[in-house]
C-alpha cells in the first residue's frame, strides 16, 4: 500500500476509443426469427382456404381470410424490412472493411473496390449516415469523398472555407 497515493483524485480520462461503425444485427434477426415464420404459419392456411373453400363459398373466403391477413400483414412487416436493413449492414461492414482503417476515401474508389456503381455506393452511404451505422460518416459537397470522423470532417470544412469565401465573392463580382 503506497500512502503517497491521494484515493480522492480522479485518473487521467482514458482516452476513448471512437466508434465509426454500428452494425448491430440483434434486432434485425429477432425480427426476422419471428417474421418469417409468422408469415408461413398464416400463409399456408390463406392458400389451402383459397384452393378448397373458395370455389364453393367467396363470403366465408373473406371471413376467413380477414381473420388470416392480419397476423400475415404482422409477419411481413417484421421480416421484410429487417431483411433489406441487414443487407445494408452487410454493405456497411464492406465499406469499412474497403477503407483499411483510413477516414476519408473517395466513393468512386469505394465504388471500385466494391464492384458497385458509384450511385448505388454514393446512395447507400447516404442511407448509412442517415441510419446512424456511421455515426461520424460525412459526405463532402460535391458528394466525392467519405469522411468516417467528424475530426476528419472538420478539417475539411476548414481547409475548404477559404475556398467557399472565394468562390462567394467571385458570385457577387459576377452578379454585380
Amino acid at each position: 500500500y503506497n500512502k503517497n497515493v491521494n484515493v480522492n483524485t480522479v485518473p487521467k480520462k482514458v482516452k476513448e476509443k471512437k466508434t465509426y461503425l454500428k452494425a448491430s444485427r440483434g434486432d434485425l434477426l429477432i425480427r426476422i426469427f419471428f417474421g418469417i415464420p409468422i408469415m408461413i404459419i398464416f400463409a399456408i392456411p390463406m392458400f389451402v382456404t383459397a384452393l378448397t373453400v373458395l370455389p364453393f363459398s367467396l363470403k366465408i373466403w373473406l371471413i376467413i381470410m380477414v381473420a388470416l391477413a392480419p397476423f400475415f400483414a404482422v409477419g411481413a412487416v417484421l421480416a421484410i424490412p429487417a431483411l433489406s436493413n441487414l443487407k445494408l449492414i452487410d454493405e456497411a461492414e464492406k465499406y469499412y472493411r474497403i477503407m483499411n482503417d483510413k477516414l476519408y476515401m473517395n466513393i468512386d474508389d469505394i465504388a471500385m473496390f466494391a464492384n458497385e456503381s458509384r450511385d448505388n455506393v454514393e446512395k447507400n452511404l447516404r442511407k448509412l449516415i442517415e441510419r446512424r451505422n456511421f455515426p461520424q460518416g460525412h459526405i463532402d459537397a460535391s458528394g466525392q469523398c467519405f469522411m468516417l470522423s467528424n475530426d476528419v470532417y472538420k478539417e475539411y470544412l476548414e481547409r475548404d472555407a477559404p475556398w467557399n469565401q472565394i468562390g462567394a465573392y467571385v458570385i457577387q463580382a459576377w452578379q454585380a
